[in-house]
């Protein structure tokens, strides 16, 4: 059951968005005290989240503040009648926790307008009690290095298009099922993982199980990368082949064995390392700078490409671009999302790809979930992109299905 929590010091406004979401099918509480909200967050355990950001007690950037250190699933509303470009700012701050944002709600809003926002249903990982299992749950090297050894860990994998819609490839993305707790997400396990060097064995896991899966995909890869993007097979006759994405940690490029491990692996898989794009992310940690700069350069040696994970946050920045040998800048989910409706995540993805574009470098936008955004980026000149939109992230045997398809319709339309 979907669950929504409201906190808004305006009882109409309150009473509104609990009828309109009681009206979809949400179960609502509304709230004005900051003390009841955080024990309804923690023991009714939320979907969703309608958050004014003028409250009297606590302001809504405090409440982000608190959320981002509880580690919050539900998905963020955020309402408020300052006007956009504070609910820009507040909601670029709720991403920077890590929170999951539906959308901005400027005051005053139509029915319609809250109705599109609570149109995500949250899928199991927000059950009843799944979320308190998740973050009661000890996460240790240890924990991580017996999970290895039990096979817990497993990979799916996201496909990427190209914008005339001919496949480029598949994102690779490591997920844990642990056996009492259920799915634990990269962003509870990884940075426990970072810590410490079980890192470069849950990143060599992960590479081996990619390639594994990558390496029996070159009978179907031909027809699905001429499958144009109206289906009519008119884009993408020249078939490339398909290319595999796999993360990189920023600790794991510190380790000056990397280079002939990832190297030596490929061979055994039988897939060229120019096939492969290792797309790095929080650059800006690096605690041995020299040791990374001389592992990324032999890997562009070997011919692997590089992609800069989530440019334009975190540690990503134009400096980025002159110091590593890249090919490829990922433009962050936060911007794309936004972009057919916020004038300023337009204008930087704009620039992004503007700037990409004059060095020479390739642009995939990530978190594309619909077709007016597609549409967007196509005008833009990105030249890649994957999310919803596209698919989700397949297991295995899902994402060899999705590729077949993709292939026959390829071979089809050639006929």
């Amino acid at each position: 059951m979907a669950r929504l929590l409201v906190m808004d010091d305006d009882p109409q406004v309150a009473a509104t968005i609990a009828v309109i979401a009681e009206d979809i099918g949400f179960e609502v509480e509304t709230v004005v005290e900051p003390a009841l909200f955080f024990t309804l967050v923690y023991d009714w355990e939320p979907t969703h989240i309608a958050l004014d950001l003028n409250m009297p007690q606590m302001d809504g950037v405090e409440v982000i503040r608190a959320l981002g250190q509880k580690q919050c699933r539900a998905r963020l509303l955020i309402t408020s009648g300052m006007g956009r470009q504070v609910l820009e700012s507040a909601r670029n701050a709720a991403r920077e926790r890590g929170l999951a944002i539906n959308g901005l709600l400027p005051k005053p809003f139509t029915p319609a307008d809250l109705r599109a926002l609570l149109d995500h249903i949250p899928g199991d990982f927000h059950r009843t009690g799944r979320f308190r299992a998740v973050r009661d749950f000890e996460i240790t090297e240890a924990v991580i290095d017996e999970a290895l050894a039990a096979d817990q860990f497993r990979m799916v994998f996201q496909p990427q298009v190209r914008v005339d819609g001919s496949v480029r490839g598949f994102e690779a993305l490591l997920r844990w099922t642990h056996p009492e707790v259920g799915e634990i997400p990269p962003s509870y396990f990884v940075p426990i993982a970072e810590q410490s060097d079980v890192i470069h064995r849950v990143t060599a896991r992960a590479f081996a199980m990619s390639l594994d899966w990558f390496s029996g995909l070159n009978g179907v890869a031909a027809g699905a990368a001429g499958v144009g993007a109206n289906g009519d097979g008119t884009a993408g006759e020249a078939a490339e082949p398909l290319l595999l994405s796999v993360n990189l940690s920023v600790h794991d490029v510190e380790d000056l064995e990397l280079v002939d491990q990832l190297r030596a692996r490929c061979d055994e898989a039988g897939v060229a390392p120019e096939r492969v794009i290792l797309e790095l992310t929080e650059t800006g940690t690096m605690r041995d700078a020299a040791n990374a700069m001389d592992v990324l350069t032999r890997l562009r040696l070997k011919g692997f490409r590089l992609s800069i994970d989530d440019f334009g946050t975190g540690y990503s920045s134009l400096s980025l671009l002159a110091r590593l040998p890249v090919s490829e800048i990922k433009v962050d989910r936060s911007f794309v999302g936004t972009a057919c409706d916020s004038a300023e995540s337009r204008t930087i993805v704009e620039a992004i790809i503007s700037l990409a574009a004059n060095l020479g470098l390739e642009t995939v936008a990530e978190g594309v979930e619909n077709e007016p955004t597609a549409e967007l980026l196509r005008t833009l000149g990105c030249d890649v992109m994957q999310g919803y939109h596209i698919a989700r992230p397949l297991d295995p045997a899902a994402a060899t299905a999705w590729l077949t398809a993709r292939a026959a319709r390829g071979s089809d339309r050639a006929k």
